[in-house]
């Protein structure tokens, strides 16, 4: 049954990727197409990873001591170093930079 099937939902698929993608006219086709693949593809490897991690108890203990270092080491960064406040005025206590050296911080 799924061998008889499997034309007819491949091809509802293509039609529902593929047709926006062909109002596009010219080299951006190819652009299109590309990341239509490359959002796809992104999204198919994060739900198995998501799936992954939470099904094995390795991998939720590994992303749990990610999440732990991620709130306790990196995220007081920022802060510590004054990069919050770099938009800020100097009248208002901050920086008072612009948002060139801010865009290069991040």
């Amino acid at each position: 049954m799924t061998i008889t099937l499997a034309p007819f939902v491949t091809a509802i698929f293509a039609l529902a990727i593929g047709y926006p993608g062909l109002q596009v006219k010219g080299h951006y086709f190819a652009f299109v197409t590309s990341a239509m693949f490359a959002g796809l593809a992104g999204a198919l490897y994060a739900a198995r990873d998501y799936r992954a991690a939470g099904c094995d108890p390795r991998q939720a203990a590994t992303l749990e001591r990610i999440r732990d270092f991620a709130a306790q080491v990196v995220a007081p960064q920022p802060a510590a170093l004054g990069l919050m406040a770099i938009k800020v005025p100097v009248a208002d206590g901050g920086r008072g930079h612009s948002y060139a050296l801010k865009a290069a911080t991040s």
